[in-house]
């Protein structure tokens, strides 16, 4: 079987999904690591880790059906 979705047509929201996922883990380690009060004070400002999270999951769902989608109807 072929698959129809080509790798090269998501890359920018693949490299995106990969973002959202290193600030979730940037977030983590801070929590864990740095308890210095500038990265708490930066997290609580702008929530990097609910918003990578967030971006993240929906980028799967839009890469996973786009896919899937491709694989059951090709062009």
């Amino acid at each position: 079987m072929k698959i129809a979705f080509s790798k090269d047509e998501h890359n920018h929201l693949d490299s995106l999904r990969g973002l959202a996922a290193v600030s979730v883990l940037i977030v983590h380690l801070g929590q864990i690591y740095w308890k210095n009060q500038f990265i708490n004070s930066f997290r609580n400002i702008t929530d990097l880790g609910k918003h990578g999270v967030v971006l993240f999951f929906v980028l799967s769902g839009y890469l996973l059906a786009t896919g899937l989608n491709r694989l059951e109807n090709p062009m």
